[in-house]
């Protein structure tokens, strides 16, 4: 009976203030199928009774308050204050486009903002992911601003926090967190966190955090991935590995023709600098060849998380150029130990 519901819910803002009700309506993906969400209407509230107003020959109180109402604001023939609302569930939202349901609902510890991180993070966040734990202890700088994600507003602030906030931005659903701590020095809390994740995402190129991630042993059985770029970003390197399982030595072993490669391109060109009277050298990558290959790491990430084996593979993701043209990518995996 609408009358005793809306008595019951309007009891309690009687209070001479402005006032919203929200009506959930299910809704079926199809005519005649169950409902599989619920789309909330607003409605505005009309003033209603309190204090000295209430009905004639009724005591002040919720039935002389309800008469009153019924009198006054909620007589059938009046029109209902429908406002203007927009559906913003996940799944809604979605449709245009979002990553595998697994990856969805899975929390991602990603180790490295930089270029590659940030680039990785903010297609995680658009494609549907929402809980994401962000771990850098570096601050931007102006040279981080060719590949980067974020802005000059962000100026000398933690990239960890900087992209975190980005992210929280991008989507009504997303809670994403920043430890802008040193990997290899986390608090036990900040360590706790870490080990509660589904994925471990590594985009640092260190082999410092790489050794760090080897002495993880939880979450045990979930994968870590650790993706690194070749000379100009031509190429991605994608390690995967159960994270009780990983080794900085297996990983050595299969990037080392690869890493041999980059330095034989390296050596063909002049490096830039970091700046005027400053002799260390940059690593060369424009930002379209940064973000094609964190997109391209996406897949790879999506591809685990849907249930694909994990076991220590090394996957390296080329482009694949023709006559100039980019026609795609050559995928290869690095299953067998070169050696000179």
């Amino acid at each position: 009976d609408l009358d005793d519901v809306l008595r019951t819910v309007l009891s309690p803002v009687r209070d001479q203030h402005l006032h919203f009700a929200l009506v959930g309506f299910p809704i079926p993906a199809s005519f005649g199928t169950d409902p599989y969400m619920i789309h909330w209407q607003g409605l505005r509230l009309p003033a209603l009774a309190f204090g000295v107003h209430y009905r004639d020959g009724f005591r002040p109180g919720a039935d002389g308050y309800w008469r009153q109402d019924r009198y006054q604001s909620f007589r059938d023939a009046d029109p209902l204050g429908w406002l203007m609302a927009r559906n913003w569930n996940a799944e809604q939202l979605g449709g245009r486009g979002s990553v595998h349901r697994s990856l969805r609902d899975s929390t991602i510890v990603m180790i490295g903002v930089g270029a590659l991180g940030s680039a990785l993070a903010e297609l995680l966040v658009r494609c549907g992911v929402q809980r994401l734990i962000l771990s850098a202890p570096a601050v931007v700088t102006e040279g981080n601003l060719v590949r980067h994600t974020l802005d000059l507003n962000s100026l000398e602030l933690s990239k960890a926090a900087a992209v975190s906030d980005r992210l929280n931005m991008l989507s009504p659903h997303a809670d994403t967190v920043a430890i802008s701590e040193e990997f290899g020095n986390l608090s036990n809390h900040n360590m706790k966190t870490v080990q509660s994740a589904d994925i471990v995402i590594d985009c640092t190129a260190s082999d410092a955090v790489l050794r760090r991630i080897e002495l993880l042993q939880e979450p045990a059985g979930a994968p870590v991935v650790s993706v690194s770029l070749g000379f100009g970003a031509k190429r991605a390197y994608i390690a995967t590995s159960p994270v009780d399982e990983f080794r900085h030595e297996w990983f050595q072993n299969r990037y080392a023709p690869w890493s041999r490669l980059d330095a034989d391109e390296m050596s063909k060109v002049t490096l830039p600098t970091e700046a005027v009277g400053c002799w260390h050298p940059l690593f060369p990558a424009r930002a379209d060849d940064v973000w094609l290959m964190a997109g391209a790491a996406l897949k790879e990430v999506e591809r685990i998380a849907q249930g694909a084996p994990i076991a220590p593979e090394f996957v390296v993701l080329s482009q694949k150029i023709e006559s100039g043209v980019l026609v795609g990518f050559q995928r290869t995996v690095q299953d067998v130990v070169e050696t000179d």
